[in-house]
């Protein structure tokens, strides 16, 4: 299967949470967008996280689809809103 061809859609509540004042969240978030710096060319900043409008989203799934093989291999997972 090619990567590229899988799909994942995401619906639920978003909230921006910055600005961002915990160093430790800051530090493990920084950690792990480590992995996309090769493969993406995505260089995560927490600078921006500190700003008031600033681009950190928390986002609380309802439901998620997702699939390899459109529409042989379609799942969809709920999640309780707690």
């Amino acid at each position: 299967i090619n990567e590229r061809n899988q799909a994942v859609i995401i619906e639920g509540e978003a909230r921006n949470i910055a600005p961002l004042e915990d160093d430790r969240l800051a530090s493990a978030l920084l950690d792990a967008y480590a992995k996309y710096r090769s493969s993406d060319a995505y260089e995560a900043d927490a600078a921006n996280w500190r700003d008031p409008a600033g681009g950190l989203w928390e986002l609380r799934p309802k439901v998620v689809f997702g699939w390899s093989r459109f529409p042989a291999t379609t799942t969809r997972w709920h999640f309780d809103q707690d």
